[in-house]
């Protein structure tokens, strides 16, 4: 059974069934990730951040999550949210939160994209209608996008401003533009990624013609791969191994804003 409690404080108790995803026809692979047990879950007034980043902590071996964002001012929470779970699926966690925040809906994502062979699938949440939203960073095209390095995917994520080449000069030039209308120098550069003592796998993609959406998409699918691939115990003796990462975006509405966009866009692993 579920136990929904909406922002509007009206609590009801939910037959938990076996929902179907619209979206990709291979249900096979779709049901994989929605079929997902869910056991003790519960969320009181809290964000939609807030609540799945709880739900990721539930297994972080099975809830892989790419999120955006609804765009907000900076200490705007947005809809509260409260929601408990004591035996349920993946799929019905993330449609009952999506219903106490009408703002957003959800679709499975699933390999094989930008003629990669990732077969892994994904929980996706988004605005509603953000797929059609022009002025959505994450539906820039990107041509070519190339990563061959020793970094995590939680690195390729946080910096895939930097390498996503469409991406990375359209940000340059808005804020470069935005500091000659207010006649400011040039910032510093911003330096290479430093690691600790141990030394993340390779991790490489080649990926054409594809939206940043996508990129994050694969970056998390290809983690699945990384983890699954990794030993318990790595050649440094350091036991542990990176779990499956997924995505965020987020961005905040800054009219002022040095980015000369409007607002300040921010990419974090989750």
């Amino acid at each position: 059974m579920l136990v929904l409690s909406l922002t509007a404080a009206c609590t009801a108790t939910v037959r938990a069934q076996n929902q179907s995803l619209s979206g990709p026809a291979d249900r096979a692979a779709e049901a994989s990730i929605t079929e997902t047990p869910i056991k003790d879950y519960k969320v009181e007034n809290v964000t939609m951040t807030e609540a799945l980043l709880k739900l990721r902590d539930c297994d972080l071996r099975q809830v892989l999550i790419g999120f955006e964002a609804v765009p907000h001012r900076e200490g705007e929470k947005g809809r509260s949210i409260s929601l408990k779970v004591d035996a349920g699926t993946l799929g019905e966690v993330v449609r009952h939160l999506c219903e106490a925040d009408p703002r957003y809906e959800y679709a499975v994502v699933q390999g094989p994209i930008g003629h990669t062979d990732l077969k892994g699938s994904m929980m996706e949440i988004r605005p509603k209608g953000a797929l059609k939203d022009r002025t959505d960073l994450l539906n820039m095209r990107v041509r070519d996008y190339e990563i061959d390095s020793n970094i995590t995917a939680g690195e390729a994520i946080l910096h895939i401003n930097q390498d996503a080449p469409e991406l990375q000069e359209f940000l340059h030039r808005k804020a470069e533009g935005w500091r000659q209308r207010k006649g400011i120098p040039p910032g510093p550069e911003i330096g290479a990624i430093m690691h600790g003592n141990m030394i993340p796998p390779r991790f490489t993609l080649r990926l054409h013609d594809v939206t940043v959406r996508q990129i994050l998409d694969v970056i998390s699918l290809k983690s699945i791969d990384v983890y699954e691939q990794q030993p318990e115990v790595n050649a440094q003796g350091m036991r542990g191994k990176p779990y499956p990462t997924g995505w965020r975006y987020d961005f905040v509405i800054k009219p002022a804003a040095s980015t000369g966009i409007g607002g300040i866009p921010e990419w974090q692993y989750f």
